[in-house]
């Protein structure tokens, strides 16, 4: 999608509709260890807590901004949390929903390939602006 569209207002318009929260993530400026968190010992074993940020009790709506802008190692991240809701043991509260967005290779924005492992976890949309309706 183009940049400057609304993008992320559209999304927080969305979330506020359906009565949930937005958590915005910018993908250009995430690494694995923003999603997955970091490790902790637990009676000898290892666990990764997910940031506070993503780890809630309650539904909302998680925005993955700039998904096709960040690195290959944070796609690889998104996978479960786009295809199963979940980050490691942490599950998403039901009624959770995921949107991702990003801008076009035309754009001449920030825009790396997506593996087809991740573009298959995902409807795509794709949206056009319209001065006519910004204006009304």
């Amino acid at each position: 999608m183009a940049p400057g569209i609304a993008k992320s207002s559209l999304v927080e318009e969305f979330a506020s509709e359906v009565g949930i929260p937005c958590v915005s993530l910018l993908g250009s400026q995430l690494v694995p260890e923003d999603l997955i968190g970091v490790p902790q010992i637990i009676d000898r074993t290892s666990r990764f807590c997910p940031p506070k940020i993503i780890a809630r009790s309650e539904p909302y709506c998680l925005f993955l901004d700039e998904l096709n802008a960040c690195s290959h190692e944070v796609q690889k991240a998104f996978y479960s949390l786009i295809h199963e809701r979940r980050i490691g043991e942490y599950h998403l509260p039901a009624g959770s929903i995921v949107i991702g967005a990003g801008n076009r290779v035309s754009d001449n924005a920030i825009v790396k390939p997506m593996s087809s492992a991740l573009l298959n976890r995902m409807i795509h949309v794709h949206l056009n602006a319209s001065h006519r309706d910004w204006l009304s």
